[in-house]
């Protein structure tokens, strides 16, 4: 349970500022799966755009539940591009302290 909640920070730290945690993307499993909603974008594709984009700002844990390998996490922040609030609702699967798979959802609040 350790490993999971360690990765679990870790993910944390790599999704509200991607260029400061660049290693992070080795953490994912060969043949993670990872799909944003509604970009529609899936695997390293996701990814990639994640770490393309200008993080959010002001990033709140509104929720977090580890159960087993699975975390559920919920979000909030200021996209600095659109000047919304956001919040993204993930879920994550996790074996040993490798992510096997991301389930992204973004909703717009403002």
């Amino acid at each position: 349970m350790n490993d999971i909640r360690l990765t679990v920070e870790a993910f944390l730290q790599w999704w509200s500022s991607p260029k400061d945690f660049p290693a992070f993307s080795t953490r994912f499993a060969p043949g993670f799966s990872y799909r944003q909603e509604p970009d529609g974008m899936s695997d390293e594709d996701a990814v990639w755009f994640h770490e393309e984009k200008v993080p959010w700002t002001g990033l709140k844990v509104v929720e977090q539940e580890i159960a087993g390998n699975t975390a559920s996490l919920v979000l909030e922040g200021d996209d600095p591009v659109t000047l919304l609030r956001m919040r993204a609702s993930l879920k994550l699967m996790i074996q040993g302290a490798q992510v096997v798979s991301v389930s992204e959802r973004i909703k717009i609040l403002d």
